[in-house]
């Protein structure tokens, strides 16, 4: 088949089109997962402080359970 420049040089722009939409997309989707990771870390971040508190939370109530404990038998005893 006999190419002419003309149709040659249509051919080369609709592939740098395509060429340049892919790179487009490829940008597009390393913002959306550098996002995304971001979201992650923020998530990942906001958990270790809820876990946290909670083990503290957990602590303080094994705590107060020992002394009310504590307590409880000392009453008895003295009793």
């Amino acid at each position: 088949m006999f190419v002419t420049k003309k149709h040659h040089a249509k051919t080369v722009a609709a592939l740098e089109a395509q060429i340049e939409t892919m790179t487009s997309i490829a940008r597009g989707r390393e913002v959306l997962i550098a996002k995304l990771v971001k979201e992650r870390d923020e998530a990942q971040a906001e958990l270790a402080v809820f876990r946290a508190k909670k083990a503290k939370a957990i602590a303080n109530l094994t705590a107060a359970n020992a002394r009310k404990s504590a307590e409880a038998k000392a009453r008895a005893a003295a009793s």
